[in-house]
């Protein structure tokens, strides 16, 4: 046999076995595959939820579209974090880790709140940090939270009222509770500003998004003008300073001033 058939023949029986080698590693590879997806170990053996208050745990469990057993390979964090905020009005987000020495999927949830009380047609509605109509409720309760109005009568739960009012939720969402309790009422006007009722009397009107940093010195200019002698009117701090103050029944550009 001629030398060069001799190399063909080797170098064909290293190609045959470096091929039967692959095949084999490969079969041992997708073998422990299948045992590692199949294994107790890579299962999921416990789900544990943080962070809710008003949402009870087994309903977070109930709509992660989670259970015990599941391979923890199924686990989707960005897909389950997205069917929560979708599903469950209360959550705000949610954020999904998986350990896997002990197959524990930790679930942490950030949940909506109450801010406010929304009130139409003699009805009210509690109003969710982002705007949203949560439940309908009682004046007795409705006492514990500020209270807006708006020229849309028509809430729906589980909608928006307006964009505006949303805006202002989540103003007030950065107020503490104690910086409105002296404010009566909150309404959103026909352009799109806020006029803040007092227990004292005086309303001032101020752009709904600045109104977290608006408030404080609404009531420094309403001690202004009190300071000064002027009895309840209206303030109008849609602009800069110096506000204008004007009594109830004329025309809105009296004095200034604060």
């Amino acid at each position: 046999m001629a030398r060069a058939d001799v190399r063909f023949e080797e170098a064909e029986r290293a190609r045959r076995k470096s091929r039967n080698r692959k095949l084999v590693v490969g079969f041992f590879l997708f073998l422990g595959v299948v045992i590692a997806l199949e294994s107790p170990i890579t299962r999921v053996r416990q789900i544990v939820v943080e962070g809710n208050r008003g949402i009870p745990s087994a309903s977070v469990v109930a709509h992660s579209g989670l259970s015990k057993g599941m391979s923890l390979w199924q686990v989707n964090a960005r897909s389950v974090s997205r069917d929560l905020a979708h599903s469950l009005v209360l959550v705000e987000s949610a954020s999904v880790h998986t350990d896997w020495w002990s197959g524990k999927v930790l679930i942490r949830v950030a949940e909506k709140h109450v801010v406010a009380v929304y009130m139409a047609n003699g009805r009210f509605y509690n109003l969710l940090n982002d705007g949203d109509v949560y439940t309908s409720t009682t004046p007795t309760t409705a006492v514990s939270f500020p209270l807006i109005t708006a020229s849309n009568d028509h809430p729906a739960l589980g909608s928006t009222v307006s964009p505006a009012v949303s805006l202002l939720c989540e103003q007030i969402a950065h107020l503490p509770l104690l910086d409105l309790q002296n404010v009566s009422e909150l309404h959103v006007s026909h352009d799109g500003d806020a006029d803040v009722y007092f227990n004292n009397g005086f309303v001032a009107e101020g752009p709904i998004g600045h109104l977290s940093v608006l408030l404080p010195k609404m009531r420094q200019a309403i001690a202004y003008f009190a300071g000064k002698g002027f009895s309840p009117g209206f303030i109008d701090m849609t602009g800069g300073p110096p506000y204008r103050y004007s009594p109830f029944g004329t025309s809105r550009n009296t004095q200034q001033g604060g």
